[in-house]
């Protein structure tokens, strides 16, 4: 590969990245944009686009985060046949990836992981409130804030208030002797 200005060789990965993974408009124009680029440096996409792979491990504590890995690769990779290394007995899978597709996973990991993590809070309070499994104070309770709320702390309680409403109704057992 050619020498490339550091600045530019981003700029247009950068571009590339955003006519991929942009959204209606902004795809389209940075599609248009990467194709002027490239033909006035007279380049190719070949030449930006790193195709060496070598494997890239990830750590996983659960099979569901095991699950989100495998989903991401297919998605990056756009197809769902491709291969994988994990030894038996360890929380450790690796995949053969360009260091491309290795930052695009470790980018979109960790923002389904903060979303996930959020949803399990958010699930959490939900089912509190179904189950109207709330504290008693023998005290008298003093309110935390005096300050309103955020409209995202809004959105967060109604969030939560519209996932209660699917939480099924616990089967208690009183009659344990029968």
């Amino acid at each position: 590969m050619r020498n490339i200005d550091p600045r530019l060789e981003a700029r247009l990965k950068k571009l590339y990245v955003l006519a991929k993974q942009g959204v209606g408009g902004e795809a389209i124009n940075a599609q248009k944009l990467l194709e002027d680029l490239l033909e006035k440096h007279d380049m190719t996409l070949d030449m930006l686009i790193d195709t060496e792979t070598k494997k890239y491990f990830f750590n996983y504590k659960t099979e569901f985060e095991k699950d989100i890995l495998f989903r991401i690769v297919s998605n990056i990779k756009e197809e769902s046949n491709f291969s994988y290394l994990q030894r038996k007995g360890r929380r450790k899978i690796g995949f053969e990836l360009t260091a491309y597709e290795y930052i695009e996973v470790e980018i979109q990991r960790e923002a389904y992981t903060e979303s996930w993590r959020k949803y399990l809070e958010q699930a959490q309070s939900a089912f509190i409130v179904a189950n109207r499994l709330t504290y008693y104070s023998s005290g008298e309770r003093k309110p935390k804030d005096d300050k309103p709320l955020t409209p995202e702390e809004q959105a967060e309680i109604q969030r939560i208030l519209q996932m209660s409403v699917g939480v099924p109704d616990p089967k208690f057992k009183r009659n344990l002797l029968k």
